[in-house]
């Protein structure tokens, strides 16, 4: 990937390392890293290949408490994307930390009920325990709707940088497919009522609220930051920075999967 050297690329790149040396204030034990060094997300991507249809590597992926980009070229190339990228998923890493194992839990039903389909290796051999293999039932492309919440925050986090920088959002038919299709599982099959929630979140912006109802303090950093860019980037310079990697580590709270 070529480095892009404009003055529009430079402010972007600062406004990555704001938010990157800014991320620990949410998130203890923040790291950064990066799919194709990664031997776990190479086995992760083949594991969820069948469902997904893409491949992991290839996407932003949240694992609390890490943000995985595909390659470290992404930032120099596009610092436009990767700071786009790193507001979305620090989001739900957000969510997850609030939520903790809740998170996890409604991003992957229904089709993690799937897993009670082993009541019927430890039951005793009768026709009766066969009917726990109805619950593989459960992997088909069932609505998930908390799953749809969550990724809906954050693709609100898109559209509010969107708007925030250009006062435009995007239209909301265009996102749509992201939740209808195969990208997380077809987790919506009402269209419509997507389309619904991000025009409600879009009216709140142009009142100069944020986008969601309840809070997420990315989303007030990322406006601040947009809005008063020499304050926020003359804070992030004070910050120590730090190696790929090396950032303290703290336990996980919990396990969950956002991809952008």
């Amino acid at each position: 990937m070529r480095s892009q050297n404009t003055p529009e690329s430079e402010l972007a790149r600062q406004r990555f390392e704001a938010l990157r040396a800014a991320a620990p204030q949410w998130i203890p034990g923040f790291e950064l890293r990066f799919s194709d060094e990664s031997a776990m997300m190479a086995r992760l991507s083949r594991l969820m290949k069948p469902l997904l249809r893409l491949d992991l590597r290839q996407n932003f992926v949240a694992l609390y408490p890490r943000v995985y980009f595909p390659n470290r070229a992404v930032i120099e190339a596009h610092p436009e994307l990767a700071f786009k990228a790193l507001a979305h998923e620090l989001v739900h890493l957000w969510d997850m930390r609030q939520r903790r194992l809740r998170f996890a839990w409604g991003y992957l039903s229904p089709q993690l009920w799937a897993l009670a389909s082993l009541l019927a290796l430890a039951t005793p051999v009768c026709p009766w325990a066969l009917l726990n293999l109805a619950w593989l039932l459960a992997l088909a492309p069932w609505p998930a709707p908390w799953r749809v919440t969550a990724e809906l925050r954050g693709y609100l986090m898109d559209a509010s940088i969107q708007y925030w920088t250009t006062n435009t959002t995007p239209t909301p038919r265009a996102l749509v497919s992201l939740f209808t299709g195969w990208s997380y599982y077809r987790m919506a099959w009402n269209g419509e009522r997507i389309e619904q929630r991000f025009e409600e979140a879009y009216a709140r912006l142009r009142r100069g609220e944020l986008p969601c109802e309840d809070r997420n303090e990315v989303f007030d950093w990322v406006r601040r930051l947009l809005h008063e860019p020499s304050t926020q980037l003359e804070a992030s310079n004070a910050v120590e920075s730090v190696d790929d990697g090396a950032h303290p580590s703290a336990p996980p709270l919990d396990a969950g999967l956002g991809t952008n």
